[in-house]
């Protein structure tokens, strides 16, 4: 097949497969669709050996690497390709993940230089989780419903939880560290360390990869790591419905109380009882940790 690769690689993506053809075939199409072509692609397979031939003649990508080779799991075969990197940033993608349009890396790439800024740590979006089996889909964060101001609380909530497959980390704050092979956890640890980096992170408000848990899921190695996931999107959801219901609560008091009162001792009460309201609040949500966002704004089309 023509190969159509730009001498410059700006985008590596890592993808990791064990016997699952079917699945990395879905995740090498999303990206051969890609109209952004400055990227690689390094693929490590732990099952049968692939021969990079087939693959070319199926794919007009850029393989940097195809590395055939029994691993201990998923983050060895991370670790085992991040020497042969040639981009700025790396994306992981495991079999069956895939970009969510056409237009998902040139939109990222855009959306660094508009910052005039290429150094940042991670640059993140959201992602589409889903599931077949169970007929359902989330957005991980919804970009159309979270504002920059409860970004933080929201890693709060959370706990850090970002999507590895929409997170492109540069490859300078990344080539000395490895994942520990050992720790289910290693991913929310690294994006720990990234997110609290001096210089911050830079949020994209777009949804750049599906995450089909039905595959991940199928593994009962998983079913705890995914039941963590879940648990922490309920935590967030009600921990909105909390917020919420205490806006209206101090709406409410605030209605109550000051009725019929002079203007400046309405004034006044309103001004203690919204700073006790925002007090109680931050107790509530406060972050403990140092976390700098970004978050970009889009041009509507």
């Amino acid at each position: 097949m023509k190969k159509n690769i730009s001498k410059k690689v700006f985008f590596s993506f890592i993808c990791v497969t064990f016997n699952n053809n079917r699945e990395l075939f879905n995740t090498l199409k999303s990206l051969d669709k890609q109209n952004f072509k400055a990227f690689e692609v390094l693929i490590g397979n732990g099952g049968d050996p692939l021969n990079i031939d087939d693959l070319n003649s199926k794919f007009s990508l850029n393989i940097g690497k195809l590395l055939n080779k029994k691993d201990k799991g998923i983050y060895d075969a991370m670790n085992s390709l991040k020497p042969y990197v040639k981009g700025e940033y790396i994306c992981y993608l495991n079999s069956g993940d895939t970009l969510n349009n056409k237009n998902v890396l040139r939109q990222v790439f855009e959306s660094i230089n508009k910052t005039n800024n290429l150094k940042y740590p991670l640059v993140w979006c959201s992602a589409k989780f889903i599931s077949d089996i169970s007929n359902v889909s989330y957005l991980v964060p919804d970009p159309k419903k979270i504002k920059i101001k409860f970004l933080k609380n929201w890693l709060f909530f959370m706990h850090f939880y970002i999507c590895h497959q929409a997170c492109f980390i540069r490859y300078d704050f990344l080539k000395n560290h490895n994942y520990d092979i050992e720790n289910l956890e290693a991913d929310y640890f690294l994006k720990k360390i990234l997110i609290e980096h001096k210089l911050g992170s830079l949020y994209i408000p777009i949804i750049s990869t599906n995450f089909f848990l039905d595959g991940v899921s199928s593994n009962i190695n998983n079913k705890n790591l995914l039941f963590k996931h879940f648990k922490q999107l309920k935590k967030y959801k009600y921990s909105l419905k909390i917020l919420v219901f205490v806006k209206l609560l101090s709406k409410f008091l605030i209605e109550v109380l000051l009725s019929n009162k002079r203007h400046y001792y309405k004034l006044i009460k309103y001004r203690l009882l919204e700073y006790f309201v925002l007090l109680v609040s931050k107790i509530y949500i406060s972050n403990k940790y140092i976390v700098r966002i970004t978050r970009l704004k889009l041009k509507k089309n």
